[in-house]
């Protein structure tokens, strides 16, 4: 059995709605323990009791109806925010939740547990992350961590690997704790775990380029804040087919999931998918608090790996190649309806991508065209890094300054109204300037 004890430290902003009777300041411990293979049990401690906790990430209805708080608790709904309260509505200062590893947030979270199929586990604490009362936009976790896993299996945390009982400390509020069977693989530029089902095209394109994008977006953008752990998961028995890349406080986790796909562009996309999650390490920036605004980091992360694959090899650079001009006609579809702002302040972030790469690559010739001594895009994240230092807000606005500074005003202007207006014909619009 494994058992984690988490404590955290957390600014805490009183609601005027609130009915809490004793305050506590702090977020409670959380002690993370395995049931097997087939639940958890998150145990929350309090410093001073409280009427409620609040999770830090939305599930969407999934946590009320598929955690178990059993006995005089229950798991309630309110907006947005999942809450953990008896259902007496006393006050507490200890509570348990038993979660199924299947348990999965379809909210734009991430999944607290991810399967490996050796019976491994990659663990996400987020999903875990309680406030009292009321989270603040952006709460500040200091975590105390420490784990039992014996001597059979490794753990994965803050980029180290342990084994045996182990302790650490971390300040992120959010981070991905690996436990199980996987042999991790060292190199000096990051920490591999990859699934053993996984196949060998794609192990061994991990091998090969991961190091080479490491070292392109150090010499662009600086060396990344922590040395990665990338982890590469799969699941042969899912009825879908796909994949999913996240990155969290340096790490980076690719999910693959059901039959291997024939396309033999396959190889190339995952890899592809590997240089767009390992360019969010090096963005150094906070990201807008508006789904309207995620087509900045999201789409230089995708020109930043049609650049790294440019420079990896022939054979992925002809294939980057092939990504713009479906990009282009995907962001057109999407485009017909509602501006780009609006279609992601309404949840379209299938956009996300395709027209952060249209608009990020128009960024990126334009700077090279008219200072070729500039390295393109890099030149303008680093002008955009340095604006958000100075107090500028991560938003649209302050990232079109960039623009405007070094790809031109025209440029600039053609985004703003790609951005905001209303097109009457998105692929003309898309393509004007283009070549």
């Amino acid at each position: 059995m494994s058992a984690i004890i988490a404590s955290g430290l957390a600014l805490s902003i009183p609601s005027s709605q609130s009915t809490v009777q004793v305050a506590s300041k702090d977020p409670p411990t959380i002690e993370l323990e395995s049931n097997g293979p087939s639940s958890w049990t998150a145990t929350y401690r309090m410093f001073a009791p409280t009427n409620e906790l609040v999770f830090l990430k939305d599930s969407s209805g999934k946590r009320n109806s598929e955690w178990i708080a059993g006995g005089a608790f229950e798991i309630v709904g309110e907006g947005p925010h999942d809450v953990l309260r008896r259902k007496d509505g006393s006050p507490f200062a200890t509570a348990s939740v038993t979660v199924p590893t299947t348990f999965n947030s379809p909210a734009g979270g991430y999944a607290p547990f991810v399967h490996f199929s050796d019976k491994s586990l990659l663990v996400y604490t987020g999903q875990f992350l309680t406030c009292p009362d009321r989270c603040p936009d952006r709460p500040t976790w200091k975590w105390n961590l420490t784990a039992d896993v014996g001597s059979s299996k490794a753990a994965i945390a803050d980029g180290r690997v342990r084994r045996g009982r182990i302790a650490w400390t971390e300040s992120r509020k959010a981070s991905y704790l690996f436990v199980g069977n996987t042999k991790p693989i060292e190199s000096r530029s990051f920490t591999a775990v990859i699934d053993p089902s996984v196949p060998a095209s794609i192990s061994s394109s991990l091998r090969a380029n991961f190091p080479k994008f490491m070292q392109f977006y150090a010499q662009h953008l600086g060396p990344p804040a922590a040395k990665p752990t990338v982890f590469v998961s799969y699941d042969e028995h899912d009825p879908d087919t796909g994949s999913a890349g996240t990155n969290v406080s340096n790490d980076i986790s690719m999910h693959l999931y059901g039959a291997w796909p024939t396309d033999p562009d396959w190889p190339r996309r995952v890899t592809w998918y590997f240089a767009h999650e390992a360019g969010h390490d090096f963005q150094k920036t906070d990201t807008s608090q508006s789904p309207a605004e995620w087509w900045i980091h999201e789409g230089a992360a995708e020109e930043f790996a049609a650049l790294a694959l440019q420079q990896a090899s022939p054979e992925l650079a002809a294939y980057a190649q092939t990504r713009l001009q479906p990009a282009r006609s995907d962001c057109a579809d999407g485009l017909r309806q509602l501006s780009l702002h609006d279609a992601l302040a309404n949840g379209h972030h299938d956009l996300d991508y395709p027209c952060g790469l249209v608009l990020q690559a128009r960024f990126d010739r334009d700077i090279r065209t008219r200072n070729p001594k500039r390295d393109g895009i890099f030149a303008m994240w680093r002008d955009y890094r340095q604006r958000l230092k100075n107090g500028a807000p991560p938003i649209t606005d302050t990232y079109l300054a960039s623009v405007e500074a070094l790809a031109g005003k025209d440029t600039a202007d053609w985004a703003h109204h790609i951005i905001y207006d209303r097109l009457s014909d998105p692929a003309a619009a898309l393509a004007k300037g283009a070549d």
